[in-house]
C-alpha cells in the first residue's frame, strides 16, 4: 500500500515476486494499492500513541486489528480508515508507535464522502479505548498531557493577556442580543428570529436547511413565514429542539468538551432520589489531566475542578439536600481570576452580576491603560450555586446572616493560566474507569434539562416514535402510545385492542406453538377493575401459566403470575408495590429462560412489568420447556367449573392487545 499525496504523480506496472528452484518455480502477482492523501485528510486526522509497539509489529496483522477497531468505534467502514504515517516515538523511553490517521463518516459515497473533524476523532477514540484495546489487542494510551498553551482564539497580546471583545461589530441582527464569550459570541434572539445571527424569521422568511433540528419537516406557510413539523416525542416547537432527557442508570450524553478556557458558564436542572451521582464531567479519564466535575455527595451537590496540579472541591449546602425527587438548578461559573473584561463594546457586562462581583470585590484586578481589567493569571476561581440564591451574598455575607450557604466558591492557583477541558463533556455518568478516577461516583439516575453553556441553550435531543408522549422515569422512560402502536418506543404496530365487558374472552386452540428457551408472551392491558384473568396459556397435558390482576388485603391491586403442574402451584410471584388498576396501560412480559448451575441447568421464569421498570424471576422446574401450547386464552376463561379452580376464574373487565 502506497500513499502519495494528491499533488504528487504515480506511474505504476504490474509487479510480481518469482522464486525459482531446481525443476519448479513460483510466480505471485501483488496488488499495489494507492491511495491519494488530501489536505482535506491531512486537517482532520489526529496521532494516537500505541503502548509496546514498533513500526515492525504493527506493520503485520496487527495494522488491520487496529483498523477494525476504528471503524467499529466510529461505526464506519473499515476501507473509510486510513492510516498514513508511522513513526516510532524517540523523545520517550520504552517502545511508543505514533499512527496518524483519519476517518470517513458513514453514510458517504465511496471517495466523496465526509472525514470526521480532528475534535470529534479524537474525543470518541479517547471515550472508546477500551472498546478499541479489546478489538485490535493495542493499548492506545492517553493523548499527549504535553500540549503547549497555544494563543486561543479570541485572545492576543505576547501573553495572550487581553481578550478581544467579538460582539464589537454588532453581529446579532433584528434587535437580537450579542452574548459574548470566550472564542466566540452567541446571539439571544426576538421570538420568531432564529439562526446564528437572528438573520431568521419564522413570520415572514422562507424554509433554509437546517432551520428544523432532529428531523423535522420545514414546512412554508401560504401567508408568508414557515413552521416545524416535528418527528414524534418530546421534541419542541418552535425548531423541535429537546431540552429534558431521563437517566436510567449506567449510561451517559456525550456532547464537545469545553476544551481550553479561561472562563466559562454551566447550568443545568436535574431531579433524582439517589443520594450519591455523578451529574457533569469534562476532562480526560485521568487524575493527572485538568477537568471538571459535578457531583452529589451525600444529597449535597459538590464540585471538583483541578488544573493538572492540585484538586479543589467547591460545597453549597441546601437544607434538606437535593435528593428528594424535586428539580433543582446548578449553576457554575469559572474564570481566570484576571482574565477577561467585565463589559463588552457597549458597555453591558459580560460576565453575570455575581460573577462581576467577585471580579472586582474579591481581588483587585490587573488594571489595563484604558482602566478595564485584562490578562489572564494563574489564579482560577470556580463559583457553584444551588437553586434561587443571591450569590454574592451567599459567598460574602453567608455565615453571618445565618448559614446563608446555597453558593460557594473556591480558588486554585498553579503555574497554568487555563483550565485545558480536552476531552467529552459528559451527562449523566462516564464509562468504565480506573479506581483512581478523581471523583468517588460513576453515574447518575434521574432527570436532567435545561443544559445551557456561556448563555447556549444545548439541544439533548433523543426520540420517541409515533406521537408517544414521553415521561421521565428514575431508572428508565415510558411512553403513552396512541391507538394502534405499542412497544416501549412506540415503534410496534399493534393491532385494535379488544375490550373485554366481564362476559367475554379471546381464546386459540392448537396455535402450534412450542415453549422452546428462551420463549416470550406478553400483553399490554388497563383496567379500573380489582381482579380479573388476564391470560392463561396451557401446555403439554398438565402444565399453565396464569397471567392475574388479583387482590390482596395486604397491598393493592397488583399483578401476579403463577405456574401450574396438574393443578398444583409449582412457582409464583407478583408485584406487590404496583397498583395496576389505574386505568393507564401497562406491558406484560414473560421470558422463559435457562440458567447454568454447576452442571445443572435451571430453567426460570423472568417477569418485567412495565418496559423493565419493574423485574422479578422464579424458577419453575423442568416440565414446561419443549412442551406444545394447547390453549390460549386472553381476558378470561372458559367455563366457571371445579376445573378452573377459584383463584383464576374472574374475567377481566378492561382493555387487552399485544
Amino acid at each position: 500500500m502506497i500513499y502519495v499525496h494528491e499533488a504528487a504523480e504515480v506511474e505504476l506496472t504490474e509487479p510480481y515476486v518469482a522464486s525459482h528452484y531446481g525443476l519448479h518455480s513460483v510466480v505471485a502477482l501483488c496488488t499495489l494499492r494507492v491511495t491519494i492523501i488530501t489536505d482535506d485528510m491531512l486537517t482532520n486526522s489526529i496521532t494516537v500513541r500505541l503502548e509496546n509497539m514498533s513500526q515492525e509489529r504493527f506493520l503485520s496483522p496487527l495494522l488491520s486489528l487496529f483498523l477494525e477497531g476504528v471503524a467499529a468505534v466510529l461505526s464506519t467502514k473499515r476501507e473509510a480508515v486510513f492510516v498514513f504515517n508511522i513513526q516510532n516515538d524517540t523523545d520517550v523511553q520504552g517502545s511508543i508507535l505514533n499512527v496518524t490517521f483519519s476517518a470517513m463518516q458513514p453514510g458517504g459515497a465511496p471517495g466523496k464522502g465526509t472525514f470526521f473533524p480532528s475534535e470529534e476523532l479524537q474525543e470518541q477514540i479517547y471515550l472508546n479505548r477500551t472498546l478499541l484495546r479489546l478489538i485490535s489487542s493495542q493499548e492506545v494510551l492517553p493523548f499527549d498531557d504535553n500540549i503547549c498553551l497555544r494563543e486561543p482564539f479570541g485572545f492576543t497580546g505576547d501573553y495572550c493577556e487581553t481578550e478581544i471583545d467579538l460582539c464589537y461589530s454588532g453581529p446579532c441582527m433584528n434587535n437580537g442580543r450579542c452574548r459574548s464569550r470566550e472564542g466566540g459570541y452567541t446571539c439571544e434572539c426576538l421570538e420568531d428570529f432564529t439562526g446564528e445571527h437572528c438573520e431568521l424569521n419564522a413570520s415572514s422568511g422562507r424554509c433554509i436547511p437546517g432551520v428544523c433540528k432532529n428531523g423535522g419537516k420545514c414546512v412554508n406557510r401560504l401567508a408568508g413565514g414557515f413552521m416545524c413539523q416535528c418527528p414524534p416525542g418530546e421534541y419542541e416547537k418552535p425548531y423541535c429542539e429537546m431540552t429534558t432527557r431521563s437517566f436510567p442508570g449506567q449510561s451517559f450524553i456525550t456532547f464537545r468538551g469545553l476544551r481550553q478556557r479561561f472562563h466559562f458558564t454551566v447550568s443545568f436542572t436535574f431531579a433524582t432520589r439517589e443520594r450519591n451521582a455523578l451529574l457533569l464531567y469534562n476532562g480526560r479519564f485521568n487524575e493527572k489531566h485538568d477537568f471538571i466535575a459535578v457531583e452529589i455527595i451525600d444529597e449535597q451537590i459538590q464540585l471538583t475542578f483541578s488544573g493538572g496540579e492540585t484538586k479543589t472541591t467547591v460545597s453549597p449546602y441546601i437544607p434538606g439536600g437535593v435528593s428528594d425527587g424535586q428539580w433543582h438548578s446548578v449553576q457554575l461559573h469559572y474564570y481566570n481570576k484576571e482574565g477577561g473584561s467585565l463589559v463588552d463594546s457597549s458597555g453591558v457586562l459580560r460576565l453575570p452580576l455575581y460573577t462581576a462581583w467577585l471580579e472586582l470585590n474579591q481581588k483587585e484586578p490587573n488594571i489595563g491603560r484604558l482602566g478595564i481589567p485584562h490578562g489572564p493569571s494563574g489564579e482560577k476561581v470556580a463559583v457553584v450555586a444551588v437553586d434561587e440564591c443571591d450569590i454574592s451574598m451567599a459567598i460574602r455575607f453567608g455565615k453571618q446572616i445565618g448559614n446563608y450557604s446555597c453558593a460557594a466558591q473556591g480558588t486554585q492557583t498553579g503555574q497554568k493560566k487555563s483550565l485545558d477541558l480536552t476531552g467529552p463533556l459528559l451527562l449523566g455518568g462516564v464509562p468504565n474507569l480506573p479506581e483512581d478516577f478523581p471523583v468517588r461516583n460513576r453515574d447518575f439516575v434521574g432527570c436532567m434539562r435545561n443544559l445551557s453553556i456561556d448563555s447556549k441553550p444545548i439541544d439533548m435531543a433523543s426520540y420517541i416514535a409515533n406521537n408517544g408522549t414521553y415521561s421521565s422515569k428514575w431508572n428508565t422512560y415510558s411512553c403513552d402510545c396512541p391507538t394502534g402502536y405499542g412497544g416501549k418506543n412506540c415503534e410496534q404496530v399493534m393491532p385494535s385492542p379488544q375490550f373485554f365487558d366481564g362476559q367475554a374472552l379471546v381464546s386459540w386452540s392448537d396455535p402450534d406453538i412450542t415453549v422452546a428457551v428462551p420463549w416470550y408472551i406478553g400483553l399490554m392491558f388497563r383496567t379500573r377493575q380489582p381482579a380479573g384473568t388476564l391470560m392463561q396459556a396451557n401446555a403439554g397435558p398438565a402444565s399453565t401459566i396464569n397471567l392475574m390482576v388479583r387482590y390482596s388485603k395486604f397491598s393493592e391491586q397488583q399483578v401476579r403470575m403463577e405456574v401450574l403442574l396438574r393443578q398444583q402451584l409449582v412457582a409464583s410471584l407478583g408485584f406487590p408495590q404496583v397498583r395496576v388498576n389505574d386505568g393507564e396501560w401497562h406491558h406484560l412480559l414473560v421470558e422463559l429462560r435457562s440458567v447454568k448451575d454447576g452442571k445443572d441447568i435451571k430453567y426460570m421464569a423472568a417477569v418485567s412489568l412495565d418496559y423493565d421498570m419493574y423485574q422479578k424471576s422464579v424458577e419453575i422446574g423442568h416440565d414446561l420447556p419443549g412442551l406444545k401450547l394447547q390453549t390460549l386464552h386472553v381476558g378470561g376463561l372458559p367455563g366457571t367449573d371445579n376445573h378452573c379452580q377459584q383463584r383464576i376464574c374472574w374475567l377481566h373487565t378492561g382493555c387487552a392487545y399485544g
